[in-house]
């Protein structure tokens, strides 16, 4: 990968994101974005490593996201659990046609949180593909998800050739 963010944690402060995409036609390519989710005293993200949203500048329409790794690096429970990929905000007819293909999203940290998620707000993928795509998450219950659907999930999503993987032992996502 040619470029890592991490984040660090603060006591007095959390980043909303370690990348935020709010413009249309946007590439993201060979990164790698690393953090600890939570609050300011156990992690560094509150809404999303990845957010692709909406803002008054634009809306990540078309995004293409290849050769990309986002992953929460916590070791413990002691952090929240933001999510690592979301759609977020509010949009008529959703966030149109990203794409996502050879990327690791994943946890292995204690407290799980979801791969994606597509928010509450109208923001949620319309047209959307995963290609190639490992997902890992550290399922604490049977209510825990590799992706969560919100209001905002319209017409499709599809999930090519990917790979869902739960680190825990014994607990069925």
């Amino acid at each position: 990968y040619s470029v890592t963010f991490r984040g660090y944690v603060s006591a007095t402060a959390t980043d909303t994101s370690l990348m935020d995409v709010t413009g249309a036609g946007c590439e993201l390519a060979g990164f790698k974005l690393l953090g600890t989710a939570g609050t300011s005293a156990t992690g560094t993200i509150n809404a999303g490593f990845l957010r692709l949203g909406t803002a008054s500048t634009g809306t990540a329409h078309q995004t293409h996201v290849h050769d990309v790794v986002v992953e929460n690096t916590q070791a413990a429970a002691a952090g929240g659990t933001s999510v690592l990929v979301a759609f977020d905000g509010d949009v008529a007819g959703g966030i149109v046609g990203c794409r996502f293909d050879d990327c690791w999203i994943g946890d292995f940290s204690w407290a799980p949180t979801y791969c994606v998620e597509t928010g509450a707000g109208t923001a949620g993928p319309t047209r959307t593909v995963f290609n190639n795509t490992t997902f890992v998450i550290d399922a604490q219950a049977t209510t825990d998800r590799f992706v969560n659907w919100g209001t905002g999930a319209t017409e499709h999503t599809i999930f090519e050739n990917c790979r869902f993987i739960n680190v825990e032992a014994g607990t069925a996502p």
